[in-house]
């Protein structure tokens, strides 16, 4: 027995994804602030060596990754593995997983 319900959702045949792809295209493009990166703020006071050092992985300086991707993911923990073996199940293969850890992991990781 499952304590799972499917989503109420038309059948994929049935799903216009070109036109649901443009309306987040749009929806996307209302929100990006000019200001991008300056909205932020760094970590300061007595936690800021906790929270901006990952004690297990030295960061590896790189550039920017810079493109388009279908899904960004929040995280690399258990929660952010499990949508992206998700995403890889459904033919889903552009995507990023993004965590502040300097590996994959989640709870165990740290």
């Amino acid at each position: 027995m499952s304590i799972y319900t499917p989503t109420n959702c038309p059948p994929a045949e049935e799903i216009d994804i070109p036109a649901m792809h443009a309306k987040y295209l749009r929806e996307r493009d209302r929100r990006i602030k000019k200001e991008a990166n300056d909205q932020y703020i760094s970590a300061s006071g007595k936690w800021a060596d906790i929270y901006e050092v990952d004690p297990y992985t030295p960061i590896a300086p790189r550039e920017p990754i810079t493109g388009e991707t279908d899904v960004v993911i929040l995280g690399a923990g258990y929660c952010g593995m499990m949508v992206a073996a998700q995403l890889k199940k459904a033919g889903i293969d552009n995507f990023y997983n993004v965590d502040h850890g300097g590996n994959f992991g989640g709870t165990w990781y740290w």
